[in-house]
């Protein structure tokens, strides 16, 4: 293969990953904008959310996972509606608390239902969008919030 060649191969790749990246982020916008609004998503669609990556050609991290990008302090819950069973925990980065829990490395009956079949989703509050300074705070707000709202609930 010619130096050009390898050129013109090297940038028509370039090409395909930016193509692929918009498209995917396309298709996830919807996602994003329901996980933001502290709706419930499907926790198979945030697990498949969590793997997506992003390509920066112009950054030495060029294979970044976009939700550990974006990953912020706050609170979450991952509930299931099979088992009326729930877990709200906090963090400093609460996007990977949750997919810890979903791949076995948290709460283990969290896991075994996950992969058992259960129908389960979860829900997330960032810091950043409320009236707290600390997280600790909002965990305590948030958890009165989850146990109005899933009175009948029982916790992990």
């Amino acid at each position: 293969m010619s130096f050009v060649s390898f050129l013109g191969s090297l940038f028509s790749s370039a090409v395909d990953v930016a193509d692929n990246s918009a498209r995917v982020i396309g298709e996830l916008t919807p996602f994003f904008r329901r996980i933001n609004a502290g709706e419930e998503v499907y926790a198979r669609e945030f697990e498949y959310a969590y793997d997506v990556r992003g390509y920066n050609l112009q950054s030495k991290q060029a294979d970044i996972k976009l939700l550990k990008a974006w990953d912020r302090p706050g609170t979450y819950v991952i509930i299931n509606h099979t088992k009326h069973k729930l877990l709200v925990g906090y963090g400093n980065r609460i996007y990977q608390k949750v997919d810890r829990h979903l791949r076995g490395h948290g709460e283990v009956d969290i896991y075994i239902d996950y992969t058992g079949g259960c129908c389960m989703v979860v829900k997330f509050k960032k810091l950043e969008d409320t009236e707290f300074t600390d997280v600790e705070s909002l965990f305590k707000d948030y958890l009165a919030e989850i146990k109005r709202t899933y009175k009948d609930y029982k916790k992990y």
